[in-house]
């Protein structure tokens, strides 16, 4: 399938490309994190469950035409972590998801990358209903899906006694 949406998007500060398998090692910093993965993939990775994580990512985009970019602060190259669309098999609708490495977290990337995605979406993806998906426990993330114009819309159990919010995005005018 062919790609939907840019290969890359830049703001201010951020450059989102299409992740590589050279980026293994930095998101390593994310995937092992037991405070960063907490409410994602909920017990740290070690290397090979990078490279699958990363596989995934590559999958998706082939499959769906899009997917989460890899971020990167542009006056420096650091990898920051993943912030874009993914739509899993059992998930309602496409999600704008966000994840950062721990040392990344309060200084408004997420903000700044999720607000280009929203835009990208509304551009390319206009058919698209976005949510993302947070955890009942994951104050900073509903701060922050909060602050892009999400709205609550409901409760869901995806894991056995977990409750995980949905919150529903509001398209951008364009």
């Amino acid at each position: 399938m062919k790609c939907l949406v840019p290969n890359t998007i830049q703001t201010e500060r951020l450059l989102l490309r299409q992740i590589q398998q050279s980026d293994e090692t930095v998101l390593l910093d994310y995937l092992s994190d037991p405070e960063a993965v907490q409410y994602t993939y909920g017990n740290p990775l070690d290397m090979a469950g990078c490279r699958k994580v990363i596989t995934s990512i590559e999958e998706h985009w082939h499959r769906r035409g899009y997917g989460p970019y890899a971020l990167e602060l542009k006056k420096t190259n650091e990898f920051l972590g993943l912030v874009g669309l993914s739509f899993p098999e059992n998930w309602p609708l496409p999600e704008l998801k966000w994840a950062l490495i721990r040392r990344y977290w309060g200084k408004g990337y997420a903000k700044e990358a999720a607000e280009a995605i929203q835009i990208v979406g509304s551009q390319y993806l206009p058919e698209l209903d976005l949510i993302s998906v947070v955890h009942s426990q994951n104050t900073p993330s509903i701060g922050l899906a909060s602050s892009l114009g999400a709205r609550f819309e409901k409760a869901l159990s995806l894991k056995e006694g977990e409750v995980w919010h949905v919150y529903r995005h509001t398209r951008v005018a364009l």
